[in-house]
């Protein structure tokens, strides 16, 4: 058994450009909130930082998947024999 590249362990792993994209978003909208609650005196820690940073996470792997699915369906219907 080979040792895979750090391309083939993202592909396997699911992470890629537009979660990792995704999750980087969530947090920084994640942490903007958490300093709202500060102002109000309200101090949650870093809870809806890494909330808003699984979130993102996730909707930036479905969107991959799915944006992966759609071109391995067109790149099969379009294949030359």
């Amino acid at each position: 058994m080979r040792e895979l590249n750090q391309q083939e362990i993202e592909q396997v792993s699911g992470a890629g450009f537009i979660a990792d994209a995704a999750a980087t978003v969530g947090y920084s909208f994640g942490s903007i909130f958490d300093m709202g609650l500060k102002l109000v005196g309200v101090d949650v820690g870093k809870q809806s930082s890494e909330a808003a940073q699984t979130i993102g996470r996730g909707i930036g792997m479905v969107i991959e998947t799915s944006v992966n699915v759609f071109s391995t369906v067109f790149s099969n219907m379009f294949k030359r024999s």
